[in-house]
This record gives structure tokens, sequence and C-alpha cells, in this order.
């Protein structure tokens, strides 16, 4: 049983450093953008919205929070009518 116990541990321990390499580099990404004077879209507050070079921001949409379960696959639809259905386009 022990060997599961480590397992398991083991597992939570990678999805752990996975979550926090993932927000490492997001930001990584968009501290570049911005130093580089490119136009982000990020989530602020309840809308998604266009962060310009020249400082100005432009709201796209609001924003659509939804519950997500562990473990369950999600649906993610861009705002621009491009669908992306569980990684694929």
């Amino acid at each position: 049983m022990a060997s599961k116990d480590t397992s398991l541990k083991d597992t939570f321990i990678a999805d752990a450093l996975i979550a926090e390499k993932a927000s490492m580099v997001t930001n990584m990404a968009y501290m570049h953008a911005k130093a580089k004077s490119l136009t982000v879209v990020i989530s602020k507050g309840d809308y998604i919205v266009e962060e310009r070079s020249d400082g100005t921001e432009v709201r796209l949409a609001k924003s659509k929070r939804h519950a997500v379960k562990a473990g369950e696959a999600i649906n993610i639809r861009s705002m621009m009518g491009m669908s992306v259905l569980n990684g694929r386009s």
C-alpha cells in the first residue's frame, strides 16, 4: 500500500509543479508581449479586455465564468467564431 500512496503523492506533486510552471510561463509570455509593445487579450474583472500597445484598453466581451469539476473535459469556444473542442481546432 505504501507504494500506491507514494505514487499518488508523487502525482500530486507533479501536478502542482505543472500548474506552477504553466502559471510562470503564462506570466512570462504576457510580460514579453508587453515589453515588445504588442496587443494582449486578458480577462480583467468581468470582461475580456484587449490591452493595446499605446496603453488603451478595449472591452471585447463580458466574461462567462463557469464552474469546472476536476477531471471533467471542458469545451472552449472563442468569441471570434473559431471553435476549439477538447484541444482540437
